[in-house]
C-alpha cells in the first residue's frame, strides 16, 4: 500500500475499523466475505454481472452497506434518526459506497464527510477498499439527475487504500 499523508480523522477511522474487526487481516477478510455475499445474493446463481440491470447493480451496493455495518457492529442510520449518513466510525460521519465499475457516485450530502469505498474486480475475483474525505475538488463537475457526482482524478489520488486487489474468499 502506498504511503499517505498524515490525517488524524483518517487515522482514527482506520484504527477503529481495524479494532472492530480484530486487525487489518480480519477486516479485509470480513469485508471480502461481505462483497462476495452481496454479489452472490443479487446474482442468485442465474446471471453474470454484465446481465444485471442498473437497479440490481445498485442493490449489490445496498447489501454491501447493510452487511458491512452490521458485521462491524457500527450504528445503523435507521436506528439513529439524527445520524446524517450511513454510519459513524470513531465519532465521524461515514457513508459506505460500492461499485462494480471504476468510480463511485457521491450524493451532495456526503461532501465534507468520509466515505468507505469498496470496488469489485469481478474477473480477478478481488476487491479494493479505502477511505476518502469527500471534498468538492475530489468530485467531477458534472452530476446525474440525482445530483450525484463521480469521484474524479484528484479524489482517486486521495483515497487511503486499506486493501487493494484483495482476493475474495472462495465460494
Amino acid at each position: 500500500m502506498a504511503a499517505h499523508a498524515p490525517d488524524t480523522e483518517a487515522d482514527a477511522i482506520e484504527a477503529e475499523l481495524d479494532r472492530l474487526a480484530g486487525g487489518r487481516g480480519a477486516l479485509l477478510g470480513a469485508l471480502g466475505g461481505v462483497v462476495a455475499d452481496a454479489v452472490a445474493y443479487v446474482l442468485d446463481g442465474a446471471a453474470s454481472l454484465d446481465e444485471l440491470e442498473a437497479c440490481e447493480k445498485a442493490f449489490v451496493g445496498v447489501k454491501f452497506e447493510k452487511r458491512a455495518i452490521r458485521l462491524l457492529g457500527l450504528p445503523e442510520k435507521r436506528r439513529n434518526p439524527s445520524q446524517r449518513l450511513d454510519t459513524v466510525v470513531a465519532g465521524l460521519d461515514v457513508d459506505l459506497k460500492f461499485t462494480l465499475g471504476r468510480t463511485w457516485m457521491i450524493p451532495p450530502e456526503v461532501v465534507g464527510a468520509w466515505c468507505l469505498l469498496a470496488a469489485l474486480d469481478h474477473p480477478a475475483r478481488s476487491y479494493s477498499v479505502g477511505l476518502l474525505k469527500v471534498t468538492e475538488d475530489a468530485l467531477t463537475r458534472g452530476a446525474n439527475r440525482d445530483a450525484k457526482r463521480s469521484v474524479g482524478r484528484t479524489g482517486m489520488g486521495r483515497i487511503r487504500w486499506l486493501g487493494r486487489g484483495v482476493r475474495l474468499p472462495d465460494a
